[in-house]
């Protein structure tokens, strides 16, 4: 349908309905199904990659598996809620605290509590508040008994697993960790439960709200693809898995693997969003014609790639998050620094590449200007 469609139809296309099973996808599913089977409930599973390597999609993987796999007690029992994913909400600015009635509305809704069942004050707009700091009057046993709720609502819907999207949003909230740590424990507490974290570079700092929040921490993560051979491979695979998918008939790219791969720097989401700025281009040179009788060219993808400036913000934010999550991980320490010097190299290389790909193309476009000038 989306090869026949418009614009719009072909980007949501590939922004939410292409799936890309490719190694690292698959590796972080067996590792995060290990955590989660029903012999290790009770523990927080932590996935923490750059921002667009498919985290969310993960989630998304979980929730369907896990509907699956209990889909006959589901039918048995209507009330029974085996699973539940929400988005950990932001602060609404950055000096404001962490908006703990929208976290409990949400985990509420997805398990189909009224709120009318809550108390009166948990519907009044909040007014100062961290979850151990000043409050408005009656806010404080207002969140804790919405806490209080969801803990019963959780127990008492039998849930199984708990997937909470964008948990940096908890890292960067300015209250103490503790707080937060003390909401997930209690939460938690209940042994049936596996909660399923999933956040950017700064979500693994979860472990550190207490020694008992990280003994029962397994942090997993999710990589980019760098420039080793197997990483190559891999990375080439994912191209030519879409290309075969892509929803524009005649366009190519798969040849130009190795520079998607630079632009991208190894982030499979970077490398969709490049595509679907190459459509948008598109569209744009060829304005008052169907998409789909545009004529697709390198050049298009040449020019939706990220500028040098964008490409070493990306760069520099990755490379600093492989860095920081380092200590988080379970494996020898000589292995994990040897692993950082040659991600920090690669950076480097990339970065260069990738400026030299740019020069390159702007002397290319001048020079056929010129001729056509001449011409």
């Amino acid at each position: 349908m989306a090869q026949q469609g418009g614009l719009d139809l072909k980007l949501q296309y590939l922004k939410d309905t292409i799936r890309l099973p490719h190694r690292n996808m698959i590796d972080a599913l067996d590792r995060i199904r290990t955590s989660i089977a029903p012999f290790a409930s009770g523990n927080l599973t932590t996935v923490v990659g750059p921002p667009g390597i498919g985290k969310t999609k993960l989630g998304e993987k979980i929730l369907e598996d896990t509907i699956s796999l209990y889909a006959d007690e589901m039918r048995a029992d209507p009330s029974f809620i085996p699973v539940i994913k929400l988005d950990v909400p932001p602060c609404k600015s950055k000096s404001s605290t962490f908006p703990w009635r929208d976290f409990y509305r949400a985990i509420l809704h997805e398990l189909m509590v009224p709120e009318a069942d809550l108390p009166a004050q948990f519907s009044q707009r909040p007014g100062t508040s961290s979850v151990l700091g000043t409050r408005a009057p009656g806010e404080e046993s207002a969140i804790h008994f919405a806490q209080y709720v969801a803990g019963q609502a959780l127990s008492r819907r039998r849930t199984k697993v708990v997937i909470l999207d964008e948990c940096i949003h908890f890292a960067n909230a300015l209250h103490s960790s503790q707080d937060w740590g003390n909401v997930l424990k209690s939460l938690a507490n209940n042994k049936s439960i596996t909660f399923l974290l999933l956040g950017a570079y700064g979500t693994e700092t979860i472990v550190r709200a207490s020694g008992q929040l990280a003994r029962r921490t397994d942090i997993i993560h999710f990589p980019r693809y760098g420039n080793t051979p197997e990483d190559v491979k891999a990375f080439r695979s994912v191209v030519a898995s879409v290309q075969a998918r892509f929803p524009l008939a005649g366009a190519k790219f798969e040849h130009l693997w190795k520079d998607l791969l630079l632009g991208s720097f190894g982030i499979t989401g970077q490398f969709i969003r490049i595509l679907m700025t190459a459509l948008r281009l598109l569209e744009q040179m060829n304005k008052g014609k169907d998409i789909n009788s545009c004529k697709w060219s390198d050049d298009i993808v040449y020019a939706a790639m990220p500028s040098p400036e964008e490409f070493e913000s990306i760069s520099d934010e990755t490379v600093k998050g492989e860095f920081c999550i380092t200590p988080f991980l379970r494996r020898p320490a000589k292995d994990a620094m040897t692993s950082l010097r040659a991600k920090h190299k690669e950076a480097i290389l990339f970065q260069t590449k990738l400026r030299k790909a740019a020069s390159s193309s702007t002397r290319a476009k001048r020079s056929n200007k010129a001729k056509a000038a001449n011409a």
